[in-house]
């Protein structure tokens, strides 16, 4: 089990506040001469021993509703690496990748739909390092729905070739040094005529060069990153096309610790995840021709550990197919297998793990004991 929020479990100690005040305020009943006790002796003990029980319960329940409030603010969930599954299988496929040092170039087998086309803009031109993770990520879809991926330098993004941008679905930035004005109208332009575009606000993105990334008079403030602690990931809206494949397990992504975040402003974008901190993790700009999201840390592991939790994997895919302009809301053309699954069932935006629900449960439980031991007391 683990928690979104640890450290409000911090108010576990305030647990110990009841016990205290139990042992240290107890009034002692003055001794007042009094004849003939002998016909009184065995009621009065018998009253004395049950109403000390019933101390002792009602303090019980005391120290109960205190550490079940803070549980409750924590918000536990499970954690979804005891089970096998396949965004599991994703993640090890991945992970033996990067520990490789390589992998073939993705092409699409015979008969299926074409790849995804993913051109990577990252500093001096190469994947690796900095996009490291997230190729690999890339070349762990299986074979019937891969990605074709490509880099290119942020210098060379005005000057690169039509047919480039072809076959190109959805554009990821990770760098933006030497990211020109050309350059960045160029991606504009991009977005403008329906491509994907994901903004990942990791180290390689300089806040100053991305305010007219999707052209005027759209308006893209970065803050400086900020180290604060380790941040985790909270899913806002569940429904939504790159969350709803998790299902009620959408609360695992919250296993990642995010040491270094950028804070991003954009006027009517839609929050699609937050950071315990209350910053935006995704953000989803719905006004531009293309679909445009925005990270708000690290996709390489520079930042966080996100690439090491099984959820990066299928993150990065759902995000990148989410994003590919040919991807309808519907299963893509060619998925025999997702067009015969069933829709996902509806979840509340606001809905919280189901650990969630069973500690505010026994909450309740808790303080309905209390009250009824506490009236039976006076």
């Amino acid at each position: 089990m683990s928690f979104l929020s640890p450290l409000f479990l911090i108010g576990v100690l305030a647990a110990a506040l009841p016990v205290i005040l139990h042992f240290t305020l107890r009034g002692r009943a003055p001794r007042l001469p009094f004849s003939h006790v002998r016909f009184l002796e065995r009621a009065f003990v018998h009253r004395d021993l049950r109403r000390r029980l019933r101390e002792l319960i009602l303090l019980a329940l005391r120290v109960a509703a205190i550490v079940l409030l803070a549980l409750a603010f924590a918000r536990p969930f499970l954690d979804a690496t005891d089970s096998a599954t396949e965004d599991d299988d994703l993640a090890a496929r991945a992970a033996d990748s990067v520990a490789g040092g390589g992998a073939p170039a993705v092409t699409g087998p015979a008969g299926t739909v074409d790849p995804t086309g993913v051109l990577v803009v990252v500093n001096a031109g190469t994947l690796e390092p900095d996009a490291l993770y997230l190729t690999r990520a890339m070349d762990a879809a299986p074979p019937e729905r891969p990605f074709a991926v490509r880099a290119v330098a942020p210098e060379a993004v005005a000057s690169a070739e039509p047919p480039v941008w072809d076959a190109t679905d959805v554009v990821v930035v990770v760098g933006t040094t030497g990211l020109s004005r050309p350059g960045r109208a160029r991606i504009a332009q991009f977005v403008g005529d329906g491509g994907g575009l994901l903004l990942v606000a990791g180290p390689g993105v300089d806040p100053s060069l991305v305010g007219d990334l999707l052209g005027p008079p759209v308006e893209l403030a970065m803050s400086p990153p900020e180290e604060d602690g380790a941040r985790r990931l909270a899913v806002a809206d569940p429904r939504h096309r790159v969350f709803r494949p998790f299902g009620d397990r959408a609360a695992a992504l919250g296993q990642a610790q995010f040491s270094t975040t950028v804070r991003t402003t954009l006027p009517a974008a839609e929050v699609l995840a937050r950071f315990d901190d209350g910053a935006p993790a995704l953000l989803e700009y719905p006004d531009a021709p293309g679909r445009v999201l925005i990270f708000g840390s690290d996709l390489n592991d520079d930042w966080n550990d996100f690439p090491r939790r099984p959820g990066y994997v299928p993150f990065v895919h759902e995000a990148l197919r989410y994003l590919a302009p040919r991807t309808p809301d519907g299963p893509p053309p060619g998925d025999a297998e997702a067009a015969s699954r069933p829709p996902p069932a509806d979840v509340e935006p606001d809905a919280e793990p189901a650990l969630w629900w069973y500690v505010v449960v026994a909450l309740g439980l808790v303080l309905v004991g209390e009250l009824f031991v506490g009236r039976n007391m006076v």
